[in-house]
């Protein structure tokens, strides 16, 4: 996030969008907040307010939570020993 603020930043600077931005739809990944944290920062908005979780990775994951349980990887691990098992 830290790294990704200051290319956005220049982005909107050249293009003069300062007075024109809106809010943020990213998915949950910490990077982010840090991100619209630091832009908040320096073009004077509230990050909390104009931050938005991307509804299809929200729905993502509660899928995902729903059919795999709690370590979708372990579940994946076992089917791929059983698929290893000879007959």
């Amino acid at each position: 996030g830290v790294n990704i603020a200051p290319t956005i930043s220049a982005i909107v600077q050249t293009f003069g969008l300062e007075q024109k931005l809106g809010w943020f739809v990213c998915d949950n990944a910490s990077n982010n907040d840090t991100c619209i944290e630091a832009l908040g920062s320096e073009f004077e908005f509230d990050h909390f307010e104009r931050r938005i979780r991307c509804i299809g990775h929200v729905i993502n994951l509660v899928a995902r939570s729903l059919l795999f349980g709690k370590e979708p990887e372990a579940l994946e691990e076992k089917l791929t020993q059983s698929n290893d098992i000879e007959l």
